[in-house]
């Protein structure tokens, strides 16, 4: 009876420490409850990057109201309704004048309408002049001090035959009652003078009847500031 080794038998079962040596291609079994576990973790790590990628997201108009809000307003910005828009003032003062006789055709043009005015009223700062349809001169000016200006007396070679101011206040009327003629005339230049002083009256004119050619008590009175106008008592009588 001879002895065989261990290592030239193959049929006999694997011991020991080679029961521990696995080739690569062999499956790794792991257990079941380790998975699950893991398999968790993984969800709830791509969850909470998913949120904050989200979060983090500008275009993303329900997760950040303030920001979206802040930044409408910078993109289309409001005027607040207690506030208005400045208005810049395009006040100007307009002037009308009349020749003595009538204005040159050869100065009607615009460059030649300016340059005489200029020459004739040299301080004067001048928007706008031309002649009108009515053969008017009519001249705008910015301020109240180059209108005052204007409105002067103009030298009498002005547009070669002279030209005078066109009156364009506004003439307000009032009417005197129980004015007796006897009394008060009208024409008396100490009468005008003496309106004038006190009620601004410029004008005054006594109203005569047709029928009879008969002055009567009323005078008819022409006022040209609206201001004073309105400070002249209503029930004013010359004569008590």
């Amino acid at each position: 009876m001879s002895a065989t080794s261990p290592s030239d038998d193959a049929n006999s079962p694997i011991q020991g420490p080679r029961s521990q040596n696995i080739q690569n291609n062999d499956p790794l079994l792991i257990n079941q409850s380790v998975l699950l576990q893991l398999m968790k973790q993984l969800t709830t790590q791509t969850q909470n990057l998913y949120s904050q990628i989200v979060t983090n997201d500008p275009s993303n108009p329900t997760t950040h109201p303030n920001q979206n809000q802040t930044s409408n307003s910078k993109t289309h910005p409001q005027l607040d309704q207690n506030q208005t828009p400045p208005v810049e003032s395009s006040k100007s003062f307009i002037s009308k004048f009349t020749s003595n006789l009538s204005f040159p055709i050869e100065k009607k043009g615009y460059l030649k309408l300016h340059r005489e005015i200029k020459r004739c009223k040299p301080n004067a700062t001048i928007l706008n002049s031309y002649i009108n349809k009515k053969n008017e001169l009519i001249i705008r000016t910015p301020t109240i001090e180059d209108n005052n200006y204007i409105n002067e007396p103009w030298s009498t070679d002005a547009f070669e035959h002279g030209i005078k101011a066109i009156d364009s206040s506004p003439k307000l009327y009032l009417a005197l009652h129980d004015v007796p003629a006897s009394l008060f005339d009208v024409d008396d230049e100490e009468n005008k003078m003496f309106m004038l002083e006190h009620y601004n009256i410029v004008k005054m004119l006594r109203i005569i009847k047709k029928s009879s050619n008969e002055s009567t008590n009323l005078i008819k009175a022409i006022v040209d500031d609206k201001e004073k106008f309105e400070n002249i008592p209503f029930f004013l009588r010359l004569v008590e």
